[in-house]
């Protein structure tokens, strides 16, 4: 596993996650939703740990809801 920092655009992290996030929330007869801007939204950091820390929120959140529920997950930019 890769420690090194560097700039990263989330949406293609998430974009790499999502058939793994997709088929859990299907698991749990979940239905989950992403809004994710066009534009790039560039982060900083360790990509596998952020990878990882994204999906551990989302199966967290899966686990904690009721079957037929919907996860939204949006990624957006603050200044």
């Amino acid at each position: 596993m890769s420690r090194t920092l560097s700039h990263y655009d989330i949406r293609g992290i998430m974009a790499e996650l999502r058939p793994i996030t997709e088929s859990e929330a299907r698991h749990f007869n979940m239905e989950l939703s992403w809004k994710v801007r066009k534009e790039p939204i560039r982060v900083h950091c360790t990509k596998d740990q952020l990878k990882q820390v994204i999906l551990n929120i989302s199966i967290n959140g899966l686990e904690a809801m009721k079957a037929g529920e919907k996860l939204s997950r949006r990624i957006y930019h603050e200044k």
